[in-house]
């Protein structure tokens, strides 16, 4: 999954449908098949609120 946010998402299928376009074009077949392509349900805020969380879970151990 791609998402685009930030000012960028706001311009929704005007990027995301030539986006597409190239990732089916130019793309390794068999490894952009279940590519999808999504904005951001934050908008302007994704990275703010990214770069906060971020910092917020900076120290703490990451389990897998």
């Amino acid at each position: 999954m791609v998402v685009l946010g930030g000012g960028v998402s706001r311009s929704g299928p005007l990027l995301l449908e030539p986006m597409r376009a190239a990732v089916r074009r130019f793309g390794i077949p068999g490894m952009v098949d279940g590519v999808t392509f999504e904005t951001a349900k934050l908008g302007d805020n994704a990275g703010a609120v990214g770069a906060a969380l971020w910092w917020r879970c900076a120290d703490q151990p990451v389990s897998v």
